[in-house]
């Protein structure tokens, strides 16, 4: 009476084979996980009788029990971008690469991908580090690399455009049937543009483009602008970079227009005299807008004042 029998997983298979008892000595449940190396292969139980007074210690009689384990095959893949490595602007993801400016407005250079494999009555298994996990850029190869941990890279040159990823498991013979693909985008800055618009701001004054500044009558004084900068990106998307560090300015007529310094976080062009200046923006290598600004001692008539009082 102090003697039961137990049926564990021989060694060989303990890690693919988890076993356990019922109240029911002679009732036994054995799971067969999904994400087992080699599950389709037979997986040999064995028989113990052992001592339940010594805490099953020692064996008295043990024998093998041959089972033959027939394990579902795949009913899908996903491939996604992992939440740790945004780059979503949109439905398809997009990358940048190290050397372009498009880093400067939040492009990562970089992405990873999460790969799931679903069988029948289980939830989504990860299988993005498997070795069994098989990553092949099917277009846009001049556009990118995929590690064999689902990590994506831009190739260097200049070119941009769309990539298609598959992810299969051709080596996994119950998931050699499902794949699934993903595109992923290279892009980069393509242009710069801006325009000067009065200075101080009124209501309605950045719908006003302002390249003739004039002498403001009854002063020695000129108008001034406030520059607002937009770069564009090869997907055709547009960001506001008239704050941002990497923007930079030159004038080839300091004497008129001496290169802009910011005032607050913009741009302001605060002419000296009369004449015109050639004033460019850049934001990185190649990436520039030229615009003649003009001077003028032709005074601009006050049309208006307005003032208003704070308390503070």
């Amino acid at each position: 009476p102090s003697n039961a029998l137990q049926i564990v997983p021989s060694a060989a298979f303990a890690t693919i084979i988890n076993a356990s008892t019922m109240y029911n000595p002679s009732y036994y449940k054995f799971f067969v996980m999904e994400n087992a190396g080699n599950g389709d292969d037979n997986c040999a139980l064995e028989a113990r009788w052992v001592d339940t007074c010594t805490g099953g210690s020692p064996t008295l009689a043990s024998g093998p029990i041959p089972a033959l384990v027939s394990l579902p095959t795949a009913s899908s893949a996903s491939v996604t971008i992992s939440s740790s490595a945004p780059c979503n602007t949109g439905a398809i993801c997009s990358i940048t690469r190290s050397t372009d400016p498009a880093t400067n407005v939040g492009r990562r250079t970089s992405t990873q991908l999460l790969v799931t494999v679903t069988f029948p009555g289980q939830s989504p298994i990860m299988f993005t580090n498997d070795p069994r996990t098989l990553y092949t850029v099917v277009s846009g190869t001049d556009l990118i690399t995929v590690s064999s941990t689902g990590l994506v890279t831009p190739k260097a040159g200049t070119t941009f455009g769309a990539a298609v990823i598959r992810v299969t498991f051709p080596t996994f013979s119950r998931a050699a049937s499902v794949s699934a693909n993903i595109t992923v985008r290279v892009d980069g800055v393509t242009g710069v543009s801006w325009t000067p618009s009065p200075y101080p701001a009124y209501p309605g004054s950045t719908s006003v483009t302002k390249t003739t500044l004039s002498k403001i009558h009854c002063t020695t004084a000129y108008q001034r602008a406030v520059v607002a900068a937009t770069v564009t990106l090869s997907d055709g998307t547009t960001s506001d970079v008239s704050t941002n560090g990497a923007l930079a300015v030159s004038s080839d007529a300091t004497s008129v227009v001496p290169t802009p310094t910011k005032i607050g976080s913009t741009f302001v062009l605060q002419p000296t005299a009369a004449g015109t200046a050639n004033v460019e923006f850049s934001f990185g290598a190649g990436i520039s807008q030229s615009r003649t600004i003009t001077v003028t001692d032709t005074s601009a008539t006050v049309t208006a004042l307005t003032w208003a009082t704070s308390f503070w």
